[in-house]
């Protein structure tokens, strides 16, 4: 969603207000779809060793067919795969060698060189595999990334669009790379161009692929960050109206408005989150993610509610 003067605003907005990134409450969110990711890296151990398996019998049919063009791909990509960079260089370079108008060696040249963290070589590959191939999403995305390690932000942009625009079915985090390579243009401390800019690039994400919490906290923040409250909220809102379980949605909302100096409105969403924790099961209410959450609650509620507790003393 961008705001204000980007002429396509879907709901008004309050004039900007510039407000401290509650960051708190971001990490706890990244956190949650963290913890998806290491679940699912966990097997991890057990394919080191298939991989080795793996290497062993392409050697094996290497060495009686030394030029069999599939094979020495086949092997590259294992030894890529076990981060032996120049044992799948070997194997690539001899596979283009052996057919120089193939473009899957050149392709595969550039991946391993950003795997290898060589984004100057990656660049090389890459080149030549978008120059014979320019819709080739994967290079294309490959070459996003290659850029933003090298500081070409804007070239780097434009390749995660290319990506982007070519592919069926785009994943979230090419939106949220293009985002951070189009902050990362405006350094350590982004204009409001930029920002609507990269706000603009998560939104075409929500867009294409639907509410993703990753692109939905991102854009949160992203709001926040231009100063842009009442659009932040209103995604938030968004989200805890779908979500099955509203507290920490509900605090999140109250930490924002604390933090935008709207203290009414953030005791109303505090009390909220009370009510919902308390409309729990006894069992969900025990958990240690509960009670911290009603910790740090407590002395939310504590502090606003003091003001009007004094006030209404004889």
């Amino acid at each position: 969603m961008i705001p204000a003067d980007s002429g396509s605003v879907r709901f008004p907005v309050a004039p900007p207000v510039v407000v401290r990134t509650p960051r708190g409450w971001w990490r706890i969110g990244i956190a949650v779809i963290g913890l998806g990711l290491l679940q699912a890296s966990m097997p991890q151990a057990s394919a080191h060793g298939a991989l080795h398996q793996q290497l062993v019998d392409v050697s094996s049919q290497l060495a009686e067919h030394p030029d069999d063009f599939d094979l020495l791909l086949r092997r590259g990509e294992l030894y890529r795969l076990h981060e032996s960079w120049a044992d799948s260089r070997a194997d690539f370079e001899k596979a283009r060698t052996l057919r120089p108008d193939e473009l899957e060696p050149v392709f595969r040249l550039g991946r391993l060189e950003l795997d290898a963290e060589n984004a100057t070589g990656a660049v090389h590959w890459l080149e030549k595999t978008l120059e014979r191939k320019p819709h080739h999403i994967e290079a294309a995305l490959l070459m996003g990334r290659a850029q933003a390690k090298l500081g070409k932000t804007e070239a780097a942009v434009e390749h995660f669009t290319t990506a982007i625009h070519w592919s069926r079915q785009p994943r979230p985090e090419w939106f949220l790379e293009r985002s951070k390579a189009i902050l990362a243009g405006g350094k350590s401390n982004p204009d409001r161009e930029a920002l609507k800019r990269a706000t603009a690039s998560l939104d075409e994400g929500l867009e294409l692929v639907g509410p993703v919490p990753s692109l939905q906290l991102a854009a949160i923040e992203l709001d926040l960050r231009a100063g842009y409250v009442d659009v932040a909220l209103k995604r938030l809102d968004s989200i805890r109206t779908s979500s099955e379980r509203k507290e920490s949605w509900w605090f999140r909302r109250g930490i924002i408005l604390e933090e935008a100096g709207r203290p009414r409105e953030a005791l109303q969403a505090f009390e909220a989150t009370l009510a919902a924790i308390e409309s729990l099961p006894d069992r969900q209410q025990r958990t240690l993610a509960m009670v911290q959450l009603r910790k740090d609650l407590e002395s939310h509620l504590k502090r606003l509610r003091a003001p009007s507790d004094a006030a209404s003393k004889p």
